[in-house]
């Protein structure tokens, strides 16, 4: 009998040091929780209405994108946000240029007045409203900022960006907390792109000058913006300096300029090709007349 009951005392001092140190249902997060308890951070968000400031495909709606995050404790513990970690995804892969940490300092007071024996039917927690104004209310948190914005004006070719939000945060008895805020959310979905790009050649006026004259062109596509590369070729006529022979492109840019040196008629024809991998073709006759 006296053994049955070490036997007993050691298992319950092994379950006694089990819940300490891994916590259970019992104990929410262990019996070191009970004596030095660590803030139960609850937090939703909510989009705000964006004021139509541009065209979508020119990323100008992303700079008034913004939602209010709605975040309490459960218990009466506060607690500081210090940051909020956002990591942007392109079809599920990393953008590292566009990776921030917002520093914050974003302090939730305790949820008071903090009873642990409600009446039935009743709560202790205080659950905010995200159309008031409070401790428990952070307000108009952009979607993405300006730099990142910047940044894909220069990388058209990146679709599909989702973002994941995450809140560092430090409660009041200095415990380090990781809490996800959001999570692949869909910031811009691009979509497939079919459509060739608009273009022309500057000056529309037909071209005539005389030998040895410099020939200035300019390609304008109808969405600048969008477009990867021009590409220029020369054909026709009797040579021209500067200029490759035969039927390849001879430069790049979105202004050619060359000296032609030969009379005759010379064709010039550009291609431009947009981040979606469509292109197109502009063409323009330049007549060089007399001698140099």
């Amino acid at each position: 009998m006296k053994k049955k009951k070490v036997i007993e005392g050691i298992l319950f001092t092994l379950l006694i040091i089990m819940i300490t140190f891994s916590g259970c249902d019992w104990f929410g997060k262990g019996l070191f929780n009970i004596l030095d308890p660590e803030a139960e951070v609850k937090m939703y968000y909510l989009m705000n209405e964006s004021t139509d400031v541009g065209e979508e495909e020119e990323f100008s709606l992303l700079s008034s994108m913004t939602f209010d995050l709605v975040v309490y404790p459960l218990n009466e513990i506060g607690f500081t946000i210090n940051s909020l970690e956002y990591r942007y995804y392109s079809d599920g892969v990393l953008i590292p240029e566009l990776s921030k940490d917002f520093a914050t300092s974003y302090y939730i007071p305790p949820n008071n007045p903090y009873n642990p024996y409600p009446s039935p039917g009743t709560s202790s927690i205080n659950i905010p409203s995200p159309v008031e104004s409070s401790h428990y209310v952070f307000q108009d948190i952009p979607l993405m900022f300006q730099d990142g914005i910047d940044y894909l004006w220069k990388h058209y070719e990146l679709k599909n960006i989702t973002l994941t939000l995450t809140a560092i945060i430090e409660d009041d008895a200095r415990h380090a907390i990781v809490k996800p805020v959001i999570q692949n959310f869909p910031v811009l979905q691009m979509g497939e792109d079919f459509e060739p790009p608009e273009v022309e050649i500057l000056p529309k006026e037909n071209i005539e000058v005389p030998a040895g004259s410099t020939v200035v062109l300019i390609a304008q596509a109808k969405d600048n913006y969008m477009i990867k590369s021009y590409k220029w070729m020369v054909s026709g006529g009797g040579g021209c300096s500067m200029c490759g022979g035969g039927s390849s492109f001879s430069s790049e840019g979105q202004v050619f300029s060359r000296t032609f040196s030969d009379p005759g008629n010379y064709s010039v024809v550009v291609e431009v090709c947009d981040f979606a991998g469509n292109c197109s073709y502009a063409a323009k006759t330049i007549t060089i007349t007399g001698e140099i």
